[in-house]
């Protein structure tokens, strides 16, 4: 399929909920381009609202850490359109999968890539919110320049006041297990969200293994608890340690404010990192995580509450309903005390004893 009369689409390189990816030819100048057409389900005000604000915030960032915008097309045909630079190489979740824990060498060069990218997009007032390693892609040649691109600015939201909300209010946008408290309760973006995600995604590096693996509600309530997120207890070992500590902070006073401060402290312990893994852990065979929690657009989970937060009919009905409770069991006992004292006059008069 040639779409717009310019690109040629090659192969399907991948899927998400709203989105298809192919690896398309430019026909103009034969280059290789990625190529990212809206689904067809998602043809819709809020689908193209979301491509859009993808497609105008990508305008914004040129760091080579970040995917290159090169053109979108919003009223495209068959469908819309937003055309990116061709990456060589395999998603940091690919990455995980296939290689287990990571050293802490290359953890903290990839951290630090990543936040040189959020650097630029937070200067320019976008948060990125959805900071995991399945947004993160490391180029085959690891060592150049720009090898690591933070990708998907699909649900960023610009908060420099040009850039329109486009979720509704009580609506949870964002993958719960990198999300800082004040993201889930849907508080104002702050570049302090996409470090929280950031530190959890280092966690993961180091030891081979999800932070949380729990369904997308429990990990909501996980991250809403005060308590920091239970962690393996090795990573305190890490040089990274102090690092990842500050960053998943959940009280934001604690927890990094900017990207360049988080950026420094990496820098700084560079040198003295580790080039070999901390543990060694095989990789599954299939390369695959099965509790892999996906970017999530669903409401906001309610805590469950106790009979003492009930309103008075509920806790009235609550009353109710232990009381009734009671009177069938007793009920139930009286009938079976019955039952077996005439079984016993049966059998003794039966056996001679009455």
């Amino acid at each position: 399929m040639v779409v717009s009369d310019r690109y040629r689409l090659e192969e399907l390189i991948g899927e998400g909920a709203f989105s298809q990816v192919y690896r398309a030819t430019d026909l103009k100048d034969g280059s290789g381009v990625a190529m990212k057409l809206l689904a067809a389900e998602s043809i819709d005000s809020a689908g193209l609202d979301r491509f859009r604000r993808e497609a105008e915030l990508a305008t914004r960032l040129s760091h080579p850490n970040t995917i290159r915008l090169i053109g979108f097309n919003l009223r495209g045909k068959p469908l819309p359109f937003i055309v990116y630079e061709l990456l060589e190489g395999h998603s940091l979740k690919h990455v995980m999968d296939h290689e287990g824990p990571l050293a802490e060498m290359r953890v903290a060069a990839i951290a630090m890539q990543v936040l040189r990218s959020l650097m630029e997009a937070h200067e320019v007032g976008i948060v990125h919110r959805d900071i995991k390693p399945g947004n993160v892609f490391v180029c085959s040649n690891e060592a150049r320049l720009g090898a690591v691109k933070v990708l998907d600015f699909g649900i960023a939201k610009s908060v420099d006041g040009l850039q329109a909300q486009v979720t509704a209010a009580g609506i949870l946008v964002g993958t719960p297990r990198y999300m800082p408290p004040e993201q889930i309760r849907g508080e104002t973006p702050i570049p302090a969200m996409d470090l929280y995600a950031t530190g959890m995604m280092m966690a993961e590096m180091l030891s081979g293994e999800p932070t949380l693996t729990c369904s997308v509600a429990e990990a909501c309530l996980a991250q809403l608890d005060d308590r920091r997120i239970p962690l393996p207890a090795f990573l305190e070992s890490s040089r990274l340690w102090p690092v990842i500590a500050r960053a998943t902070e959940k009280s934001l006073e604690k927890r990094y404010a900017t990207a360049n401060e988080m950026l420094g402290a990496l820098e700084r312990v560079y040198d003295r990192l580790s080039p070999a893994p901390l543990i060694s852990r095989a990789p599954r065979a299939d390369g695959d995580r099965t509790s892999f929690v996906p970017t999530t657009v669903m409401q906001a989970p309610e805590p469950a509450r106790s009979p003492s937060t009930l309103p008075p009919a509920a806790r009235a009905t609550a009353r109710e309903s232990k009381t009734a409770g009671w009177l069938v069991a007793t009920a139930a006992l009286l009938v079976l005390a019955i039952a077996l004292t005439a079984y016993g006059l049966y059998w003794a008069r039966t056996h001679g004893a009455l």
